[in-house]
């Protein structure tokens, strides 16, 4: 065969293989079905969560949107809204009343110090409205925001759970420590963090950031996973109306006599300034020899105390000279708490000249018996 023949064959059968080559990848582009687009995994965001434990709506975006479309989270959001515009109008609006004609002339907005809080930061905010800084600490431990896939089954019980954890502070002010020991075990609020979360939405708040951490030895801020064993405290900044930020605190902490020897949380206020303390259904802990470190702190620090009688004990204000304002009606403590009588705050309260009103019910016998609140005032210094 001559050569010109052979390139000529050569070079057909070329042009025929990519022929078929390309009429076959052809075929197979038609024939393969299209791929549909993958959905983007969005993460809720903690506001969401929070928003959505408030029974509160939360953008249609979210995670947590089509949980909210079932009967359930709707029976719930109904009963939470119940809940909270009948706290709000027979007991936080005489609060906020109280605020303004007692506090508003006192009150830094500098540093609030709430000890033996568990997560009751709805109170402390509403007594010291925007501060700068809120610490919170207590025995609760913080707990995990739970994700929308907790909600997948059994949402009637869950929902009823988070009503449950609620009920003590919307009805009587404080949370029972029993409730707390027996409720925050494994649930959907499983500690301090979802609960303080689902106040701060429910109060108007919105949340930026929430960071979990630790205190180092000099008393700052670290950082750590929020699944770390490491994490003893929360550091969470939020907005309300007037898109100032705030920070809030709440660690972990035995306020017993460790306290003493634990300089990290001591630095760490000591960092922030001179707070003004709030002290509420604490237990009359600081009428105890083992509490006398924090009792010290707190009388060494505070720029005012407000409290209620299971605080620190009246005589430790009047033997400094502080200046003291007595509020509501002295009533006995109860049955548990008997042997903590203060016979000289029972008499200066039998003094209508010393007491001024305090207009709504607080603390232990909460709608029981009488309230009363004491304002502390450190005296001015020559």
């Amino acid at each position: 065969m001559e050569l010109k023949s052979v390139q000529g064959w050569r070079a057909t059968l070329a042009r025929f293989g990519i022929a078929v080559f390309l009429i076959v990848m052809q075929a197979c582009a038609v024939s393969a079905p299209e791929q549909p687009p993958q959905p983007v995994s969005v993460a809720a965001t903690d506001d969401d969560t929070a928003r959505f434990l408030a029974g509160l709506p939360v953008p249609q975006g979210s995670p947590f949107y089509a949980t909210e479309q079932s009967p359930e989270w709707n029976k719930y959001s109904s009963a939470m809204q119940t809940e909270w515009s009948e706290t709000d109008k027979n007991q936080f609006a005489l609060v906020d009343a109280f605020q303004q004609r007692e506090l508003a002339r006192l009150h830094s907005h500098n540093f609030v110090f709430y000890p033996f809080s568990g997560p009751d930061v709805l109170y402390m905010m509403r007594f010291f409205p925007g501060s700068r800084v809120y610490v919170m600490c207590g025995l609760e431990p913080l707990g995990a925001l739970p994700t929308p896939e907790t909600f997948t089954t059994y949402q009637d019980y869950k929902f009823k759970y988070l009503e449950g954890v609620t009920r003590g502070i919307f009805r009587r002010s404080f949370f029972v420590t029993k409730d707390m020991k027996d409720t925050l075990q494994g649930g959907v609020a499983n500690g301090a963090v979802p609960v303080i979360c689902l106040l701060l939405a429910r109060s108007g708040m919105s949340i930026d950031q929430l960071r979990f951490g630790r205190l180092d030895d000099t008393g700052r801020f670290v950082e750590v996973d929020r699944n770390s064993a490491e994490a003893t405290g929360i550091e969470l900044s939020f907005h309300g109306e007037l898109r100032t930020i705030e920070t809030l605190y709440y660690f972990r902490s035995d306020l017993g006599a460790p306290f003493a020897t634990n300089l990290a949380v001591q630095r760490f206020l000591d960092r922030l300034g001179t707070p003004d303390t709030f002290i509420k259904s604490a237990s009359f802990l600081m009428h105890s020899d083992d509490f006398s470190a924090i009792r010290g702190y707190i009388l060494a620090k505070s720029n005012l105390v407000l409290q209620d009688d299971s605080g620190i004990p009246y005589r430790y204000f009047k033997q400094a000279g502080w200046k003291v304002e007595l509020f509501g009606q002295y009533s006995e403590p109860d049955k548990s708490f008997k042997n903590m009588r203060q016979q000289d705050l029972a008499s200066d309260f039998s003094d209508p000249a010393k007491v001024k009103p305090l207009g709504f019910p607080i603390g232990y016998g909460s709608h029981r018996r009488p309230s009363s609140m004491m304002l502390a005032i450190r005296p001015a210094k020559n």
